[in-house]
């Protein structure tokens, strides 16, 4: 409910209220039952499993109107697959980002995956996306814009330090699929052109400090018998990446060229999970709606 709810606020604002309301909701039943036994100032570990991956941890709300995040100085570190220590590490020198601002339009699907017409009437409702080239202007290094699939796998030959992905994801409400429940889309249209989650996951990633998905929901899939969750975000550890920064919900395409550009900004002198913590303590100090929304949305 929480995530639907966040979802809606970012269309309609004045079901923000209703979002506040869920955050202290989940402060109650998760945060409150520990906080006489947790100690503010050391960082927090956290190993989420099922649905707990879509809780948005730093946007929990107490009663008195404080977010988790201003009330821990330090890092919350989500724990996903190994018990690993960020060290404060400056942002790796090789960068590649690859941004998709053009509209997908329709697929023609074969009839390989169980359910193609899902995915299809999916994509064909996704629209351009004008915020992405402001994206890739935060970026000296050169960058790709609107390639297709090939011409980014192309690019991959050499696993380079940080890889900041914009464009379209999405995540497929099936209880099939075996690893094509979530993917990326890249310019072209069909079929040739989507990465799907296990795709990735062959990839070679092991030079690969952060992954930064910049798109809808790449950070939520669907739960697997053993409780874990099948996502973009994970098939990009499996991969190699050591650390992925990505969405649990949708996010405006208006707001996250500032808001990316503010990372990086942070990036340079923090790890990547202190940077997004400190970026989330700023836009939630903004004070509206849409902004609570997108920076609990990471």
């Amino acid at each position: 409910n929480t995530v639907e709810t966040a979802e809606r606020t970012l269309g309609e604002v004045e079901v923000g209220a209703r979002l506040s309301v869920r955050l202290t909701q989940l402060w109650k039943s998760l945060w409150q039952p520990l906080e006489g036994h947790l100690d503010s100032s050391l960082p927090i570990d956290i190993a989420p499993v099922g649905m707990l991956h879509a809780v948005p941890w730093a946007t929990l709300r107490q009663r008195d109107g404080q977010f988790l995040c201003q009330i821990f100085d330090a890092t919350l570190y989500i724990i996903k697959d190994t018990l690993i220590r960020f060290q404060k590490q400056a942002a790796g020198q090789n960068v590649l980002a690859c941004g998709t601002s053009s509209a997908p339009g329709s697929l023609a699907l074969q009839g390989e995956f169980p359910f193609d017409d899902h995915l299809a009437k999916l994509v064909s409702q996704l629209t351009a996306l004008p915020g992405v080239q402001s994206e890739l202007a935060i970026f000296t290094s050169p960058t790709l814009e609107n390639p297709t699939r090939q011409k980014f796998l192309e690019s991959m030959s050499q696993p380079p330090g940080t890889l900041h992905l914009a464009g379209h994801g999405f995540v497929i409400e099936s209880s099939e699929g075996n690893g094509f429940r979530a993917g990326l889309i890249f310019h072209g249209g069909g079929a040739e052109n989507i990465l799907f989650a296990r795709d990735i996951a062959k990839l070679d990633l092991s030079g690969t400090e952060l992954v930064v998905l910049s798109a809808c929901r790449g950070g939520i899939g669907q739960s697997e018998v053993s409780g874990n969750w099948s996502s973009l975000r994970r098939s990009f550890i499996a991969a190699g990446a050591r650390q992925v920064m990505a969405a649990q919900w949708q996010v405006r395409d208006d707001q996250i060229p500032g808001f990316m550009r503010r990372f990086y900004q942070l990036r340079q002198s923090h790890s990547a999970p202190l940077a997004l913590w400190k970026l989330q303590q700023e836009w939630i100090q903004k004070g509206t709606d849409l902004d609570l929304a997108s920076a609990g949305a990471w």
